[in-house]
């Protein structure tokens, strides 16, 4: 069957696909592809997975239609199209799957927007304005000078050099494909009025020019397309533009869906859709009093670091690194300017870089963000299917490449960081934490032995870091005086807005978390975390990739059972004291080895009810 539902996909690689009945594949998650069950093979399983992903379909049935197993599946390589899934009654032991679909996919008009046409810009003029700038700048202010009174300045006469200097146009609201150029859509336009023509005249002479017309445009058409996926292929190293190609083909563009409040009621309106995702965003923070007490070891404080200074060579460097295609922040200066005027940026952000580290001060508009939310997977009408993206001042993302640097050299020398944490570090990454956690598997198994791994996931971990515990650990590593002052003021203070379809909610306080969209929010988690394996015994290793965690051990006797049962205990002490949360229901125990019968000792189950194996 499955040969032949490929067959027909490629007859057909146009249409409109469905694909529905009773397939009875319970063992499949669908919305990860996963396979989290044995009553089929796993060949059997496999096939149907790896057939919905060359094909490019969507199994959107996600509740259960027999009991508590999803067998009734419906397939369709265009989502877009479906408004609602749900379930009737049925006649025998399954429910009937009641799908509605709209006739044609609904599309997001493009909001209008004003954008700079950079690439028609008179390069030399807008250098020599901001050389203008420069020099008015370093006879205004020095490094003693306030921070918040030289950014002011900066922001305003960098935005009204942009304003005079950079060409303007509004977008369409109008939809077009990316390959679509300003040759096709003239060819398009004449093909319709020609078949206009041709239907009121209705001759030959007149059908067959259209046709001839028609038989251009398809040509072109076909060209401008083919020439697109080759420069894909060619020049985008970073894959952006191929993974907007392949969701496009999806058909999928249809932003943020009609959202269900707490009462159950669709709404459509942005401001009140980008409320309610914002309220969801927010009801995540934790609380930030009481305040953590710690008890550091005092053997273990580090020297405090020296301070930082900032030259116009390094921030030289970082400017013309900058990606001119990156979002813009609250602040509204873009990259191509701090990209194009470079070498007249530098000594003026020298100056206001230093003036911060100094007072220990962030000016406020770095510390605001830009949240743009992104759907994830269930229900899209509601809230807590969307996660955060956020975007920030990328004047602040070049000071924070400097403390970043310097904060690395110090952890470096003194070793700070665990050898067990694999993410956000140079060299290190979901690959070299794979590579030793299965050599660990292998040898265990080579020696015939069982290992009993505990698979942790922190329930919004990013999200849930508190700012006085960060600081109190940073402290403790050597990050003293001014530097620590200016990380406490850009950690606390920040505000955070949802936009969507061009409209934002009020903005409000993040009351904890480390930022994300930053550079810095990173390797702040890493150091929140760091002390986690602190306390574990002896054999019981603990693998960390950002806020994934896995908890192993060599099982041979109760005593090694009780033994890691213990040590996910202290994790669980850890994680209180530090206000974080292990999501239970995504944490899982996985048994390793070849021996016929294991040492099946059930006692995890007793950290939480729905803990499983």
């Amino acid at each position: 069957m499955v040969s032949e539902i490929y067959d027909l996909a490629d007859k057909n690689k146009s249409a409109l696909f469905w694909l529905g009945g009773d397939f009875n594949l319970p063992d499949v998650n669908w919305a990860d592809l996963d396979i989290i069950g044995n009553q089929n093979s796993k060949s059997t399983n496999s096939l149907f997975t790896e057939m919905a992903q060359d094909l490019g379909l969507t199994q959107i049935v996600d509740v259960p239609t027999r009991g508590t197993s999803t067998l009734d599946l419906l397939f369709t390589n265009n989502p877009g199209f479906v408004k609602d899934c749900s379930l009737l009654p049925g006649l025998g032991d399954h429910e009937i799957v009641s799908v509605k679909s709209s006739l044609y996919p609904f599309r997001k008009k493009p909001t209008k927007r004003k954008i700079y046409l950079w690439n028609k810009v008179d390069e030399a003029a807008i250098q020599k304005a901001a050389h203008d700038l420069r020099l008015r700048f370093l006879s205004l202010f020095s490094a003693t000078s306030n921070v918040n009174d030289m950014w002011n300045f900066l922001k305003t006469e960098f935005l009204k050099i942009i304003d005079e200097h950079v060409p303007t146009k509004e977008t369409s609201t109008k939809s077009h494909q990316p390959w679509i150029t300003t040759e096709t859509k003239k060819l398009i336009r004449k093909k319709n009025r020609w078949f206009n023509l041709a239907k009121k005249l209705n001759t030959g002479k007149a059908w067959k020019k259209y046709k001839k017309i028609k038989s251009e445009c398809q040509r072109t058409c076909r060209q401008t397309h083919d020439k697109y996926l080759n420069n894909i292929f060619e020049e985008d190293q970073s894959n952006k533009k191929l993974w907007s190609y392949i969701k496009g083909r999806k058909q999928e563009n249809i932003g943020i869906s009609d959202l269900k409040d707490k009462n159950n009621i669709l709404t459509s309106d942005p401001a009140k859709k980008a409320k309610l995702i914002h309220d969801q965003f927010d009801s995540v923070f934790s609380n930030p009093s009481p305040k953590i007490s710690a008890d550091f070891d005092e053997k273990d404080r580090l020297p405090t670091l020296n301070p930082i200074n900032v030259t116009s060579r390094g921030i030289l460097k970082l400017l013309k690194s900058i990606n001119p295609n990156k979002a813009n922040g609250p602040d509204s200066v873009p990259g191509n300017f701090l990209k194009l005027c470079a070498y007249e940026i530098a000594d003026m952000y020298q100056v206001l870089f230093q003036a911060s580290l100094d007072q220990g001060i962030v000016p406020p508009d770095w510390k605001e963000a830009n949240v743009v939310p992104l759907f994830k997977k269930g229900d899209k009408t509601s809230p807590e299917n969307y996660r955060p993206i956020s975007l920030t001042s990328l004047s602040c993302k070049i000071l924070e490449h400097v403390v970043h640097s310097t904060l690395m050299s110090h952890f470096d020398k003194y070793n700070v960081l665990d050898n067990a944490q694999h993410g956000f570090r140079k060299n290190r990454s979901c690959v070299s934490q794979l590579i030793a956690t299965l050599d660990d598997f292998a040898n265990a198994l080579k020696k015939r032995k069982q290992m009993d791994a505990i698979l942790l996931d922190f329930s919004k971990a990013f999200d849930k870091v508190d700012h006085e515990g960060l600081i109190l650990k940073l402290e403790h590593l050597g990050i003293r005086g001014p530097l620590l002052d200016w990380i406490r003021s850009f950690l606390i203070g920040r505000k955070q807005r949802v936009v969507v379809d061009g409209v934002a909610s009020p903005p409000t306080d993040v009351l904890s978390g480390v930022p994300q969209g930053t550079v810095l929010g990173p390797l702040f988690f890493l150091v929140y975390i760091n002390d986690i394996s602190k306390g574990l015994s002896e054999g019981t290793k603990l693998n960390l990739f950002a806020d994934d965690s896995l908890l192993y051990r060599e099982i041979n006797t109760p005593e090694d059972s009780a033994t890691l049962q213990k040590d996910l205990e202290t994790l669980q002490i850890w994680e209180k004291k530090w206000k974080m949360e292990f999501h239970p229901g995504k944490c899982q125990l996985l048994r390793i080895t070849n021996k016929k019968e294991s040492n099946h000792i059930p006692i995890f189950h007793s950290w939480h009810p729905h803990f499983g194996n």
